[in-house]
């Protein structure tokens, strides 16, 4: 219950510290440092920066201690936000009945090959990138029934769809798609772990093959 959830409190490593800067020459590497790609010199001579909580940067999310200390937090703003569980539900739906989901921006040309914009469906959490072949250098007036099923521009076709990158998985997070000067291929950098480290991908938009993908 509310009255009874105890926060959670991380323990503090008083006598931990970091030092700032280059690490001069005969520099135990042992001895942590703020940054290993800092390019600023350090003090002379070096300065320790008091660093309680660093223990808690685990890159590669596998301390059991700071994973235990995560979800005793989740657990603690779940018991403190449990009254206000109907109230978001209604802000929510407040919301969304100011947007239109299923919905296009607006085409814009690259290099005479085709128009390129992004469209979302109600329903579905993220967003669908197409494009269609550039037959007039205007764009005109766009003839679109509102549907999901309709395209939006004649020849339609979608290159990139973030909703089946996404599917199965618990956070999908697209960082940037860029077609080659070409626009036969596809690169775009993905995060499927919330940690805002991307993995990159280069799809052949012909043969719809993948050519590269970083398994980082």
């Amino acid at each position: 219950s509310k009255s009874a959830a105890i926060p959670p409190v991380a323990r503090r490593e008083e006598d931990r510290a970091v030092y700032a800067g280059v690490a001069p020459e005969g520099w135990d590497p042992k001895v942590p440092r703020q940054s290993e790609s800092s390019t600023e010199e350090m003090m002379d001579p070096p300065v320790a920066i008091p660093d309680p909580y660093g223990w808690l940067r685990d890159d590669k999310r596998t301390n059991q201690e700071v994973l235990d200390l995560l979800n005793a937090e989740n657990e603690y703003t779940k018991a403190m936000t449990d009254h206000l569980t109907d109230f978001k539900t209604k802000i929510y739906e407040e919301l969304k009945g100011f947007m239109q989901e299923t919905d296009y921006t607006t085409p814009r040309p690259k290099d005479g090959k085709f128009w390129y914009y992004t469209r979302t469906f109600e329903g579905k959490s993220y967003t669908t990138y197409c494009r269609a072949p550039l037959k007039s250098p205007e764009l005109g007036k766009i003839e679109w029934d509102g549907s999901g099923d309709a395209p939006i521009m004649e020849g339609e076709e979608v290159y990139l769809d973030v909703n089946e990158l996404g599917e199965g998985k618990s956070y999908c997070a697209l960082g940037a798609a860029r077609t080659s000067p070409s626009q036969k291929l596809l690169a775009y950098s993905i995060d499927y772990k919330g940690d805002e480290i991307c993995q990159m991908v280069v799809k052949d938009l012909e043969t719809k093959e993948t050519l590269f993908e970083d398994e980082t």
